[in-house]
């Protein structure tokens, strides 16, 4: 072949290449047949937040991470399987669950505004694009305290470490 024939080959406005949406929900449901069965084997504990905080929400809500808070990275999350890992999800404004494998946690628990704040720092570096929010009045976490909804331009660069 000449240079000037796999050019032409690798045009890319030569071709459109797609899938169809039915594609990624048969890859989507295969997935949760492999996840499943480790969801089912963790203690899982409900989140309440106290009546001045609530619990934010995202394009992409479910956080798995280690529970000492080592190795945290956007880029190399730990397994679903793996021991020493807790996944936690926004199910309202006012709820949330929270699971592991090794602790029996309480079935129930009420959360202070920091660890409520913290949980939504996690949901917000873990967002795509968009957090929902119920109100602004909701808080999330920065080493300078826990600003609200309102303040979340300033606080998104430092929590995504853009900045120190």
């Amino acid at each position: 072949y000449k240079r000037q024939d796999i050019k032409e080959v690798l045009d890319p406005e030569k071709y459109d290449i797609g899938f169809e949406q039915t594609y990624f929900v048969t890859k989507e449901l295969e997935a949760i047949d492999v996840v499943l069965p480790y969801l089912a084997r963790r203690n899982w504990t409900l989140l309440e937040p106290t009546a001045s905080n609530s619990f934010v929400t995202c394009d992409h809500p479910v956080i798995l991470s280690w529970e000492d808070g080592a190795n945290q990275g956007r880029f190399r999350p730990p397994g679903h399987g793996l021991i020493g890992t807790a996944v936690f999800f926004p199910l309202a404004p006012s709820l949330a669950i929270y699971g592991t494998f090794e602790r029996m946690t309480p079935e129930f628990l009420k959360v202070s505004d920091g660890t409520v704040a913290q949980l939504n720092s996690e949901i917000i570096i873990n967002a795509n694009r968009h957090v929902f929010g119920r109100d602004t009045l909701w808080k999330f976490w920065t080493p300078n305290g826990y600003p609200e909804a309102s303040d979340l331009s300033k606080g998104l660069r430092f929590l995504r470490g853009e900045q120190s």
